[in-house]
């Protein structure tokens, strides 16, 4: 009996000692989250300067945040890396990702509201229309250093705007497409199907308010690889293809596609600008080929109708190599540009690869 008494208090002083040690780590857990609450409380109240009179809990029709949050610091690379800050002019419909990092986060998208604003909590509205995306930036910068220390800030472009381009007169596909301001005219030209044959590549219109804003030369963008003469569109902007109004001349460039299998080299037309010189023409067929003959490149001109044609013979040393204004000849509409190719020797095509003139079974003269 007395066994058994002495068991039955060694068991109930055991619970005992287990229960309070239950309470105390429940203690234990409660005062750390209290002090971790009070840490975060603190730590919110020094980096937060001062709290704007009327804090706004929401944000303005088109101009919603959401909840998602990225890692800090970080937005769409993607397309902020395929704009220009500095020259990528915000407006209504930008969607944008504000991030804020340091002693407070937040990382919150936005869309550009109609008003061009966006409205930020506890910062308020920021007029972002008619900025670059590096203005809005300093401008962000500028808001939160007036409410908080010790926190970055940064804006990414996360998805852009679209407007309707109307493209008109000599493409394939006249009508309504949409663009962004990534897109250029050669694009919007593609996306509606070309230049018709009768349709010039060099004299396109952008038209603004019904005025001409600029021109774009395709020819010099493509041949040459001028950005300037592709320029990039806007908002209100429209495109008018006009008709061919300069003379054309026909190029038979007999080097063109040499060493290339299953290639045909037709003749080119090619739409003239006026005053354009041979020099010219050779930049925009690449430059000069190692394949032409440089001694025999001719013109064959028409001077009038009851006279027999003259071929008049180029000197491309004089007329690109050395450049001479005096030998670079001035095309006219209705010249024959021939670039035959010199059959004496081998050269290397863009592979690297020896080609001999001679074995080109396509060309004869």
């Amino acid at each position: 009996m007395l066994g058994d008494g002495h068991s039955s208090r060694s068991r109930e002083m055991l619970a005992v000692y287990i229960m309070a040690l239950l309470c105390i780590m429940c203690l234990v857990d409660a005062a750390w989250a209290q002090s971790s609450r009070d840490s975060n409380g603190k730590r919110d109240q020094k980096s937060l300067k001062m709290a704007p009179t009327n804090p706004l809990k929401g944000s303005s029709a088109g101009s919603s945040p959401s909840s998602s949050k990225p890692e800090r610091g970080s937005g769409d690379l993607t397309l902020s890396k395929a704009v220009v800050p500095e020259k990528y002019v915000l407006g209504p419909g930008d969607q944008l990702k504000i991030n804020l990092w340091g002693e407070y986060d937040s990382f919150e998208e936005y869309t550009v509201s109609a008003e061009g604003k966006v409205s930020i909590p506890t910062i308020g509205q920021l007029k972002f229309k008619g900025l670059t995306l590096a203005e809005a930036e300093v401008l962000l910068k500028s808001e939160v250093e007036k409410y908080y220390r010790n926190v970055k800030s940064g804006i990414s472009l996360t998805s852009l705007r679209s407007f309707v381009v109307p493209v008109l007169g000599a493409v394939k596909q006249p009508g309504n497409y949409k663009a962004t301001l990534d897109k250029q005219v050669s694009d919007l030209i593609e996306t509606a199907g070309g230049v018709l044959p009768g349709g010039s590549q060099r004299h396109i219109q952008i038209l603004q308010d019904g005025k001409v804003r600029m021109t774009s030369d395709l020819t010099a963008f493509l041949r040459r690889g001028k950005i300037e003469a592709n320029p990039y569109l806007r908002d209100g902007d429209a495109i008018y293809v006009p008709p061919v109004r300069g003379d054309f001349i026909t190029i038979f460039d007999d080097g063109a596609g040499l060493g290339e299998e299953n290639v045909v080299v037709l003749p080119i037309m090619y739409e003239l600008m006026e005053g354009q010189r041979f020099s010219s023409i050779v930049s925009d067929l690449g430059g000069v080929n190692p394949a032409w003959d440089k001694e025999n490149i001719y013109i064959i001109r028409q001077v009038h109708e009851s006279e027999d044609p003259q071929r008049i013979s180029v000197n491309l040393p004089q007329s690109v190599i050395r450049p001479d204004d005096s030998k670079d000849i001035i095309m006219q509409g209705g010249d024959q540009l021939f670039f035959p190719v010199d059959l004496r020797r081998p050269y290397l095509n863009g592979r690297g690869e020896v080609i001999s003139a001679k074995k080109d079974k396509r060309r004869s003269h």
